[in-house]
């Protein structure tokens, strides 16, 4: 995953493997819009060049750690993110949230999402990028986890 620079909405790109070569995009995330009160982003897949409707759109609110993951027009919720209290140490920890991925979803592709999510929230709030690393490689492992992976 790359962060696109020059993008007034905060452009997310993703390549395959280590590429960063345009024939290997896999997809584009970025703002719907470029002043949101909630999160809110389109993502484009790499043969939807034209970008005039997205193929899948995100919203919800990070901060109270819910979101839907559409895919295009909204009829069809593909992902569901929400807040869930774990017990840790005997203290309720308010920071763990549950992802429902419906069947026939590519989990990886929800994954990333989650972490380009996580992303801009971070770059709303000024989370510093060890905080950052450290949530995103725990997103990660909690689907691997959960995926039955290592």
């Amino acid at each position: 995953m790359q962060q696109k620079l020059s993008s007034i909405h905060d452009r997310w790109l993703v390549f395959k493997g280590n590429s960063s070569d345009p024939r290997h995009l896999l997809f584009s995330v970025k703002r719907s819009s470029a002043f949101q009160f909630k999160t809110e982003l389109d993502v484009f897949l790499a043969a939807n060049t034209e970008e005039e409707v997205c193929d899948f759109k995100i919203k919800g609110s990070f901060r109270n750690r819910s979101c839907t993951v559409y895919k295009g027009d909204y009829s069809m919720v593909i992902a569901q993110m929400s807040k869930e209290y774990k017990l840790v140490n005997g203290l309720v920890s308010k920071d763990a949230f549950g992802v429902a991925v419906n069947t026939n979803t590519d989990y990886s592709f929800i994954t990333a999402l989650t972490i380009i999510r996580h992303k801009f929230f971070k770059e709303d709030t000024g989370i510093s990028d060890v905080i950052s690393y450290g949530i995103s490689f725990a997103i990660s492992s909690a689907i691997s986890a959960l995926l039955g992976g290592s």
